[in-house]
C-alpha cells in the first residue's frame, strides 16, 4: 500500500487551506498543482509534494529531481527498476469541490529513457484524503496512456470529475523498466482562458500537400488577447513541420481561425494545436486530431468485422464516408468503387453511390453473389491526375456449425436469432447452470479452464449461451479454444479484460494486433473486450467487437457514474454494441497499493441494482453482464456465492430479468431519445419509440427520495407504469409526477 508520509500531508493541508496554489513557469490560467515546475525540493530527492512508492510488491523504483530538465533548474525523474513492476509518483491531495466546473485539463512536457510504459492518472475521492490516504474509497479512477518519446514532447489531457468530488491526487504510473521525466506541468480547471476547439483539422485545400484546419477560438477573459496558434502534424514518431498564426481576440469573443499547413493529400497523421499567449509563450489550450487523406470510408454493414455471414440479416455491403477536401477542390473530386475481384462498381451514373451536396456519400454493392473468400472494396477519388485509393476489406464466411454476430443496430444475432444477452460471471460448474437459467438469465460467463465439454453441451441443454473469459494476448490461445469449443452452438464469444483490477492495461497496440489474430481464428464468434475507466474506452475501440464497461457501485455516491461511461462508449464504438457489467459482490479487487481492498465499493441493494441496469440501457447499453453468481476466497477476498450471501440480489435479479425478457424489444429495436434530467439531475429520463408505441424509463440516481414533474415529448392522456399495475393521470396540461423512492425507477407506456 502507498504510505506517503503524515508530516507531508500537513504541509500540504497549509497549502491548500491557504488557497494559493502555485504556478509554474509558462502557464497563465491559476494551476491547481503544487511544485507543478518541480523547482522546490533537495536534488537527489523527491520534489517538493510529490511521493512515490511502488504499486505492485518487490518492485523497485524512485521519484527525484534531476537537472535533465525542459524549463528552469529542475525535472521530476520517476524510474521503475523492474521490467514486470509497476512504480508510481503522486501529488498530495487537491481541493477541488470549489473549482468552478466539472473538467480539469492537464498538460506537461515529458520524455522517456527505456520501455517505461507509463500512464497518467487521476484518482478521485468525495471524503478528505489526509484522514485514512490511501485506504480511502476512491470515488474514480481514470488512466490515461502516454506514447513514448526521446524527445520532450507536449502532452495533453482532459478529465471529467464526477458530482461530489472533494480532491483529486495525479500519478505518474510506470508498467514497465526505465525513466520518466516530467517538467512544467499542469492542471487547471476547464475551460482556459482561452480555449480551442477544432471543426476541420485537416482539409485538402490544395494539390498536392496543402492542408486547411479549421479552428474555432474563444477568449473566455474579460480583456482582449494575443495568442499564437501552431499546429503540428504527428505520423508514428514523424514529427512533421509545424505551422504558426498569431491571432488577435477582442473580450469575451470567439473566432473561427483557418491555418494551413503542409501534408501530402493522400496521407493521414495525428494534428496537434497548441494555443499559447503571445507574450509569454504560455500555454492556454492543447487538442489532438486525427486527420484524414483526400477520402475517409468506413464498412458500415456488414457491420460485425465487414464479414458477411449467413445466419445475419442482409446481404448488401455498405460503405458511409466523406471527401476530405475544401467546398472549391471537393466539387472537382469524382468518386467511383469497386468490389476487387467481382467485377461489381459503383458509381453517381449507375445509382450505387449517393453523393450529398456536402460530398458526404452512401456507397452500396451487391453482395448476395459473391462467393466466400476475402475482398476488398476499392474507393478511388481523383482530381486531375491526382488520385486518392483507399481500400476497405469485406468477407463472406462460409456457413458454420455455430454463427454468432452483430448487426448495424447492435444487436446480438446467435444462431440466427436476435437476442438481448442477460448474463452472469462466476459459472464454474455444470451444476451451476441450471438455477442461473432458472432465473432468467440467457448468457453464462466461464473461465476458460472450466469450459469444459460437458459444460458446453448442459449449457446448450438449458438453453444458455456461454461467453468463454480469459486474460491472454496470445491469438493461439484463443485460436485453441476455437478449436475445442468453436462447434458447440452454446458458443457465444470470448471474453477479454482490457484493463486488469490494478487498471494496468495491455498496450492498445498489442491489444489491437491481437484482436485482428482473432478475428482470423474465430470468424464466427464476437470478442468482447471490457474496460474499466471512461479514459479506456477510445484506446480500445478498435480492439474488440463489442465494448464491455465495468460499473462498480461506490459507497456515498450515486449513479452517474453510469451515464458518465456508458455515454463515452457508446459514441467510440457506434454502430458496435456496447454492454455493461455491474458488480454485485461488493468486492474489490483493485487499490492503489495492488492488494484487495473493499473499502472503495460496495454489495448494492435491490432498488440500486435495479436503478443501475436500467441507467444502462437509457445510455445504450445492448447488453448486461453480472458480476458475480460465485468468487472464490482470493488474496483476502472472501468467498461470496449470491444465492447464500446476497438471496434479496438474487430475487432481484430474478424480476430483472423477467422484465427484460419483456422489454428486449424496446431496447434494442426502438429509437432512443435521452431527455433532460428532473429534480435537479437527481431523475435521469429516457424515451424509446417502436412500432408506434412511446415509452419512458426514469430513474432516481440517488438514495434521495423526489417527487419530478415531466412533459410527454407527444401527445398521452395517461402513462400505463409498467410491471407496476398502476396508471398516471396527468398533473397538469402535457405533464405527469411520479414519486420516486432513492434509486427507484418506473417505465411508462404512453396512451
Amino acid at each position: 500500500m502507498l504510505q506517503p508520509r503524515k508530516a507531508v500531508f500537513v504541509k500540504l493541508l497549509v497549502v491548500l487551506i491557504g488557497a494559493c496554489v502555485g504556478c509554474s513557469i509558462g502557464w497563465a490560467a491559476p494551476n491547481l498543482l503544487p511544485n507543478p515546475g518541480f523547482e522546490q525540493g533537495e536534488r537527489g530527492a523527491a520534489p517538493a509534494d510529490w511521493s512515490g512508492q511502488g504499486i505492485t510488491e518487490d518492485v523497485t523504483g524512485s521519484v527525484r529531481l534531476s537537472a535533465k530538465a525542459y524549463r528552469g533548474s529542475y525535472s521530476m525523474q520517476v524510474e521503475c527498476r523492474e521490467s514486470t513492476g509497476i512504480y508510481a509518483a503522486f501529488c498530495h491531495p487537491i481541493a477541488v469541490s470549489d473549482t468552478e466546473g466539472a473538467e480539469l485539463a492537464f498538460t506537461c512536457y515529458y520524455r522517456t529513457e527505456g520501455e517505461p510504459l507509463p500512464e497518467l492518472t487521476f484518482v478521485t475521492f468525495a471524503e478528505d484524503f489526509l484522514v485514512r490516504e490511501w485506504k480511502t474509497p476512491a470515488l474514480q479512477t481514470e488512466s490515461y496512456l502516454m506514447p513514448d518519446t526521446r524527445k520532450w514532447r507536449l502532452g495533453s489531457w482532459r478529465f471529467e470529475y464526477l458530482p461530489g468530488t472533494r480532491q483529486v491526487i495525479v500519478l505518474f504510473r510506470l508498467n514497465g523498466e526505465g525513466r520518466l521525466y516530467v517538467d512544467d506541468a499542469c492542471l487547471t480547471r476547464y475551460p482556459p482562458e482561452v480555449s480551442c476547439s477544432i471543426e476541420s483539422p485537416g482539409l485538402v485545400s490544395g494539390l498536392p500537400a496543402r492542408r486547411q484546419c479549421v479552428l474555432r477560438l474563444t477568449n473566455n477573459t474579460d480583456t482582449a488577447r494575443q495568442v499564437r496558434v501552431t499546429v503540428t502534424p504527428l505520423t508514428g514518431k514523424r514529427v512533421f513541420k509545424s505551422f504558426s498564426k498569431r491571432i488577435t481576440l477582442a473580450r469575451r469573443a470567439s473566432s473561427v481561425v483557418k491555418l494551413d499547413y503542409t501534408l501530402n493529400y493522400n496521407q493521414s497523421c495525428e494534428l496537434q494545436v497548441t494555443v499559447t499567449d503571445d507574450k509569454s509563450d504560455a500555454v492556454l489550450d492543447c487538442r489532438q486530431a486525427h486527420v484524414p487523406g483526400l477520402l475517409a470510408a468506413t464498412i458500415r454493414e456488414p457491420a460485425f468485422r465487414g464479414s458477411i455471414l449467413s445466419s445475419l440479416p442482409g446481404n448488401d455491403i455498405v460503405v458511409a464516408g466523406y471527401v476530405n477536401a475544401t467546398e472549391e477542390l471537393r466539387q472537382a473530386v469524382s468518386l467511383n468503387a469497386e468490389l476487387v475481384g467481382t467485377g461489381i462498381k459503383a458509381s453517381v451514373e449507375n445509382g450505387r453511390i449517393e453523393l450529398a451536396a456536402d460530398r458526404s456519400f452512401t456507397i452500396t454493392l451487391p453482395g448476395a453473389n459473391i462467393l466466400t473468400g476475402k475482398y476488398k472494396v476499392r474507393l478511388r477519388g481523383q482530381v486531375k491526375q491526382f488520385e486518392d485509393i483507399v481500400e476497405l476489406p469485406v468477407s463472406r464466411i462460409p456457413a458454420g456449425p455455430s454463427e454468432v454476430g452483430t448487426d448495424s443496430q447492435g444487436r446480438l444475432w446467435v444462431q440466427g436469432q436476435p437476442v438481448f444477452p442477460r448474463g452472469i460471471f462466476g459459472a464454474m460448474q455444470p451444476p451451476d447452470l441450471a438455477p442461473i437459467a432458472a432465473a432468467g438469465f440467457n448468457l453464462a460467463v466461464v473461465p476458460s479452464r472450466r469450459a469444459s465439454s460437458l459444460l458446453m453441451k448442459q449449457a446448450q441443454q438449458a438453453g444458455l449461451g456461454v461467453l468463454v473469459s480469459g486474460n491472454s494476448v496470445d491469438s493461439e490461445f484463443w485460436g485453441r479454444q476455437e478449436e475445442r469449443l468453436g462447434d458447440f452452438t452454446s458458443l457465444v464469444g470470448w471474453y477479454q479484460p482490457a484493463e486488469n483490477e490494478r487498471l494496468s492495461k495491455i498496450p492498445p497496440a498489442i491489444a489491437r494486433a491481437f484482436y485482428d489474430k482473432v478475428t482470423e481464428a474465430s470468424p464466427y464468434h464476437p470478442m468482447v473486450t471490457a474496460v474499466r475507466s471512461a479514459a479506456a474506452v477510445s484506446a480500445y475501440a478498435d480492439a474488440g467487437d463489442i465494448m464491455a464497461v465495468w460499473i462498480s457501485p461506490r459507497a456515498g455516491t450515486d449513479d452517474r457514474l453510469i451515464p458518465y461511461m456508458v455515454d463515452r462508449a457508446v459514441q467510440a464504438m457506434a454502430p458496435r454494441p456496447v454492454w455493461v457489467v455491474i458488480d454485485l459482490s461488493g468486492l474489490s479487487w483493485y487499490s492503489p497499493g495492488g492488494k484487495a481492498d473493499n473499502s472503495s465499493v460496495h454489495r448494492p441493494t435491490a432498488a440500486h441494482l435495479r436503478a443501475m441496469t436500467y441507467l444502462a440501457l437509457m445510455r445504450g447499453a445492448k447488453g448486461l453482464l453480472y458480476y458475480s453468481y460465485y468468487l472464490p476466497y482470493y488474496r483476502g477476498r472472501p468467498e461470496f456465492y449470491i444465492r447464500r450471501d446476497a438471496p434479496k440480489l438474487w430475487e432481484e435479479l430474478k424480476r430483472i430479468n423477467s422484465e427484460l425478457r419483456w422489454l428486449a424489444p424496446v431496447v434494442t429495436e426502438g429509437r432512443r431519445t435521452v431527455l433532460p434530467p428532473l429534480a435537479g439531475g437527481i431523475v435521469q429520463l429516457t424515451q424509446f419509440e417502436v412500432g408506434g408505441a412511446r415509452y419512458l424509463m426514469a430513474a432516481n440516481v440517488s438514495d434521495q427520495e423526489v417527487v419530478a414533474t415531466f412533459p410527454t415529448p407527444g401527445p398521452a392522456s395517461a402513462l400505463n407504469v409498467l410491471f407496476e399495475d398502476r396508471t398516471l393521470a396527468p398533473a397538469g396540461p402535457g405533464t405527469f409526477a411520479d414519486h420516486f423512492a432513492p434509486h427507484a425507477v418506473h417505465v411508462y407506456l404512453a396512451q
